[in-house]
């Protein structure tokens, strides 16, 4: 049970693999083969026999032999990188779908992309790079239907762009680079187009205050949107109030080390164990960003823990080392979720690191996403006995965890981390394990001497390590305040892509594929099918009931069927004027592969 959390680097690198595959390469590809491009299946799965070679049992599990770890690190490379220029050639292929002729000559485009199957509006950060020539010196932003976007431009600077040519040198031209936040909303499967637009200076001769800016970071360690406050504390932890409901989470995100001396598989603690706690330390705040759109706090403390269990594991060593840790802190306009990200560095062994969320919650439950399904799960320690195996109170999670009274609750959004626990204490405290290092035991003699020991460090996950994550306060329970929904949002981002005037029969603004309803449904796959012929699309039913789906779709599919995982054939199902509707039973996972003449694969 314990191996969610061993060598957690890897676990961390393995769900940005996943994610850049199942959610952005394989969709995109698809869609951009309906209009031309060869899906790249020779790539995809090559791609895909790198990730799945790093899932072999003590692969995965974190429990082999340093050099199998190592030789991990360069398959989820391969991975990463084919995903990501598969995501980018696809984009481009869609793109070059699109008609933007009349935006004129010295517009830029930027297209902003949604693989998830539900609409989504929010900021987002844009990257675009003006070349020189162009002359543009002030512009504005409009979406498809020529209304004005509010942005805010973070940085400008002046760059010299290089571009690649096909058989020829590379050419080398200046160009003014801008990091720009931009208010978007994207529909669900499709993708948004917005344009920036030259415009003449704008002088005002007598200037007037204006209405409040709305700024959403203070200097006093606070942020604040529409739905959620932050205060933060001098010693790093904070507190998070819902607005919606008034309901404050008090002393959030403090840190709590224990010492461990398990193994990959188990999780054990010292004979004469303490915890540390990040409670009592001073921690440096810095306001890195106060806009209307966005604010970001940064804040930096660091613990002094044991630098290790003694070599018989009964007690932690009274020598010490510092365990910096670092985390930013970012609320964006319009968000319901707030952004964190945790950096560290470990020099210590033989410790398990767990960031605390005491959530004050009143119940005996909590709900965690697992495998096609929403799991619930008891709290309260399980009676065991004398049984030869104890009660773990660790469990695992996908993209959340969340606990909730049924009127409200606070949902943990992550990407990559594993383990989480739930304290039966009156709190009822959420706890994440941030990092478990462990002994190295894979060999033929697990009692090593210390020389021994210092062969085989690769389990102490030694080094500089970033964690993602969000919390997310809503009403109701998971359902009804759409957890799952908005853990999805955190995990895949919206892609975009810079361009120029463009002639397409696509118009600036589509939805490829509709899927009601979207917050019941959970889409899960889009893909070509094996043979080459179809285009799969899979979704998993989040109820405990009956659903009636309803799929839609503009492409120009000429029928539709109902397949197994295999994608063996169940039935045929009727596609009337691109639509069609099923039943989907509780927690069934339904595979649909839609036929068209597709151009032949690579």
């Amino acid at each position: 049970g314990a191996v969610l959390s061993s060598r957690v680097n890897l676990k961390i690198l393995n769900e940005r693999a996943e994610t850049q595959m199942v959610f952005l390469a394989e969709p995109l590809a698809s869609i951009a083969s309906i209009f031309g491009w060869p899906y790249p299946t020779n790539n995809l799965i090559r791609a895909w026999k790198s990730l799945l070679a790093n899932h072999a049992h003590d692969s995965i599990c974190g429990a082999a032999v340093d050099q199998a770890h190592k030789d991990m690190l360069y398959r989820f490379s391969e991975t990463q990188m084919v995903a990501e220029e598969v995501t980018r050639r696809s984009m481009e292929a869609i793109w070059k779908q699109i008609d933007t002729r009349d935006i004129g000559k010295e517009s830029l485009t930027l297209t902003i992309f949604n693989t998830l199957a539900f609409s989504r509006k929010g900021v987002v950060l844009a990257v675009v790079d003006v070349p020189e020539n162009l002359g543009i010196q002030y512009f504005n932003l409009f979406d498809s239907k020529a209304k004005q976007v509010s942005f805010q431009i973070l940085a400008k600077e002046s760059i010299q762009m290089r571009a690649e040519r096909e058989l020829d040198t590379s050419v080398t031209f200046p160009a003014t680079r801008y990091r720009l936040l931009i208010e978007a909303e994207v529909p669900g499967m499709g993708y948004a187009t917005y344009v920036l637009k030259p415009r003449g200076p704008i002088y005002v001769k007598h200037p007037k205050p204006g209405p409040e800016r709305g700024l959403i970071a203070t200097p006093d360690g606070r942020l604040e949107n529409e739905y959620l406050k932050v205060l933060i504390h001098e010693n790093g932890s904070f507190d998070l109030t819902d607005k919606q409901n008034g309901q404050i989470y008090s002393g959030l995100h403090y840190f709590a080390d224990n010492g461990e001396t398990g193994t990959a598989h188990q999780s054990y603690k010292p004979l004469r164990d303490f915890t540390v706690i990040s409670i009592g330390c001073k921690a440096k705040l810095t306001m890195l960003e106060s806009n209307p759109l966005r604010g970001i706090y940064q804040v930096d403390l660091v613990m002094r823990i044991p630098a290790a269990a003694t070599p018989d594991g009964k007690d932690r060593l009274r020598q010490v080392v510092d365990l910096p840790i670092s985390f930013c802190i970012t609320l964006r306009k319009g968000a319901r979720y707030l952004e964190i990200k945790t950096s560290l560095e470990n020099r210590a062994r033989d410790h398990k690191l767990r960031v605390m969320f005491p959530t004050g919650i009143k119940t005996n439950y909590s709900f965690a996403e697992s495998a096609f399904a929403v799991e619930k799960r008891s709290l309260l320690w399980e009676e065991t006995g004398d049984n030869m195996e104890g009660y773990f109170a660790f469990k695992p999670m996908q993209n959340f965890v969340d606990i909730s009274d049924g009127s409200y609750g606070l949902a943990f959004l992550n990407r990559g981390m594993r383990e989480y626990e739930v304290l039966d204490d009156t709190s009822r405290s959420l706890a994440i394990t941030l990092l478990r290092t462990h002994r190295a035991y894979m060999t033929a003699n697990e009692m090593m001497t210390p020389e021994e020991l210092d062969r085989y460090t690769g389990s102490h996950v030694f080094g500089k390590l970033q964690f993602q994550y969000a919390l997310y306060p809503h009403q109701g329970d998971w359902q009804e305040g759409a957890v799952l929904q908005e853990a999805y949002c955190h995990k895949v981002p919206l892609k975009i892509i810079q361009g120029v005037p463009n002639k397409g029969a696509l118009p600036p603004l589509a939805q490829f594929f509709e899927i009601e309803p979207p917050e019941k449904l959970i889409f899960c796959a889009l893909k070509q099918t094996e043979d080459g012929i179809g285009i799969l699309m899979r979704f998993w039913n989040s109820t405990r009931q009956v659903l009636q789906a309803r799929i839609k779709t503009v492409l120009p599919f000429t029928s539709a069927k109902k397949v197994r995982l295999d994608e063996t054939p169940i039935e045929n199902l009727e596609l009337k004027k691109r639509e069609l509707t099923l039943p989907v039973k509780e927690g069934e996972i339904v595979s649909i592969v839609f036929e068209m003449n597709l151009p032949a694969k690579e």
